[in-house]
């Protein structure tokens, strides 16, 4: 029987890997190495593990970049850190402001589990929107 090797154990930050398909079954399928965490999926570790993540992120104070797009022009996006997504609404210039990000699980009930991201040293100034 062939083991998965545990890529998380080595490096618990890594976000890729390239993994071989070495088993299919009817529901499940089986590859040589993993990041994923065998509780994945909200766990106390997995929530601290994005935490620091995001952390990590927030404090390298990267710049952030609004634009339209080519496309569809009422469409705007962001991009930051060579990441891009469309934009929710909220502009800020660098992601130091946002300052420590807490996030909490909360059990809503039947199942149901809510994911809380908190700010709170966020500093923004709305002075030019005045």
């Amino acid at each position: 029987m062939r083991k998965t090797e545990k890529l998380y154990y080595q490096d618990p930050y890594r976000i890729s890997t390239t993994a071989t398909v070495v088993r299919i079954d009817d529901d499940a399928l089986a590859l040589d190495r993993t990041i994923a965490y065998p509780e994945g999926g909200g766990q106390e570790a997995e929530i601290r593990r994005i935490g620091d993540i995001a952390n990590r992120y927030i404090e390298a104070d990267h710049p952030i970049r609004l634009y339209a797009s080519e496309q569809h022009p009422d469409a705007r996006y962001w991009e930051c850190a060579g990441q891009v997504m469309p934009c929710g609404g909220t502009h800020i210039e660098r992601t130091g402001p946002i300052g420590h990000l807490t996030i909490k699980r909360k059990n809503i009930g039947k199942g149901k589990e809510r994911v809380i991201c908190m700010l709170p040293e966020l500093e923004y100034s709305v002075a030019q929107y005045r």
